[in-house]
């Protein structure tokens, strides 16, 4: 089944936010078990799933363009964006653990 327009739009929105969710949930539960897992705040966790993501796994599955088909841009901003959620996941973490304590 070929998905096209909105209803692809909506499922690649499913698939993006279930990923971003099942990694958020592997932090919290790897966190006191890997403690690499919380230094740097969180960036290390956001680089890793952009490299490993973004650059390798999406363009494999050929769910993307290979990289070097990307604009520079367009990876500079999925770059960032991962560091927002790998910061945002490590601090949600770290508020509720100190909630929960």
């Amino acid at each position: 089944m070929k998905l096209e327009g909105e209803r692809k739009k909506q499922a690649g929105n499913v698939v993006h936010w279930s990923y971003g969710t099942l990694w958020g949930a592997v932090h919290g539960a790897l966190h006191e078990r890997v403690p690499l897992t919380g230094k740097l705040f969180g960036v290390g966790f956001g680089l890793g799933l952009f490299l490993i993501g973004d650059e390798l796994a999406v363009p494999l599955l050929r769910l993307a363009p290979p990289p070097q088909k990307v604009p520079a841009k367009s990876h500079l901003s999925a770059l960032a964006a991962h560091i927002v959620y790998g910061t945002t996941a490590e601090g949600t973490y770290r508020l509720v653990r100190r909630a929960l304590a």
